[in-house]
């Protein structure tokens, strides 16, 4: 099950459907893991594309609620040096997901791993809900977004604690780190701290790191010349490292694997692909 936030990324000439757990719920569609994603857009035409797009690609629509007061999500987006910057605008539909409904859907599927970001974790509707899906998941997959100023560090280090994958990008291990008074780059103490069975730091084009106590685990990201946009290579990575834990994946492959995936929606205009035979040639790789 997939929770958060469906919005529209607004770059000034044209508009693009996302929002990162929508991203992740996309590729894991694509992967054939059938997700259910929990989310809520607008009673307006931006809602009606939101629930068009996701039954074309065969998603399931059960857990999209209907807002007749808010609209559906919008964030606009400017490209600047190949990074995006987000103005991420305020009161939109995905911030009053309501718990009730969401809790009907989730006793109808009872599925076996939570994912979720921080984002929609910044009104109490949503993050009301979110904490009362937290409470029955038997396990939570955390991606942390902090985006400026929609975060406050007690619900960030609320959300952290004791639940078992977190993935967070260098900058954000630090601002992470500083709350806990711990050093930017103490990886596995913030770790122990929240006790997280798995903390995940994506470093760009750097690559990736898995710290789980035990061994760490480093992958290198492949070299991209023909970068179209880097929006959505963190989601197009989380999702392949879901599907690595739901197959039980060496840490390493998993590492490698997500590694290769976000490089390649690098090369391509957007988060997600509307292809099927884009996602098929990575599962026909990945099974032999």
């Amino acid at each position: 099950m997939v929770f958060g936030e469906v919005l529209f990324d607004d770059f000034g000439d044209k508009r693009v459907l996302g929002g990162a757990p929508f991203n992740v719920a996309w590729h894991l569609q694509g992967f054939g893991l059938s997700p259910c994603l929990i989310s809520r857009v607008g009673r307006d035409a931006f809602g009606e594309e939101v629930l068009s797009s996701m039954e074309e690609w065969g998603m399931d629509t059960r857990g999209i609620q209907i807002d007749d007061n808010y609209p559906t999500g919008t964030v606009n987006v400017e490209i600047e040096a190949g990074e995006p910057n987000f103005h991420i605008l305020a009161e939109q539909a995905y911030d009053f997901i309501e718990a009730d409904a969401a809790l009907k859907v989730y006793s109808e599927i009872a599925p076996t791993l939570l994912y979720h970001g921080t984002l929609v974790a910044r009104n109490g509707v949503s993050a009301g809900t979110l904490q009362k899906l937290r409470d029955k998941a038997p396990a939570v997959f955390m991606d942390i977004n902090l985006r400026p100023p929609w975060w406050q560090a007690d619900s960030v280090i609320q959300l952290l604690e004791k639940i078992r994958w977190v993935k967070v990008n260098e900058q954000e291990l630090a601002t992470v780190a500083k709350l806990v008074k711990l050093p930017a780059d103490a990886a596995d103490k913030v770790r122990r701290c929240f006790e997280n069975e798995i903390l995940i730091v994506t470093c760009g084009d750097k690559g990736a790191s898995f710290y789980d106590g035990e061994q760490n685990f480093t992958g290198k990201a492949p070299s991209v010349e023909d970068v179209a946009d880097t929006v959505g290579a963190g989601d197009a990575f989380s999702a392949v490292t879901i599907m690595g834990l739901w197959h039980g994946w060496d840490q390493q492959v998993i590492l490698e694997r997500a590694l290769h995936f976000a490089a390649e929606i690098c090369r391509v205009q957007g988060a997600t692909v509307s292809d099927p035979a884009f996602y098929r040639q990575y599962e026909k790789e990945w099974a032999k």
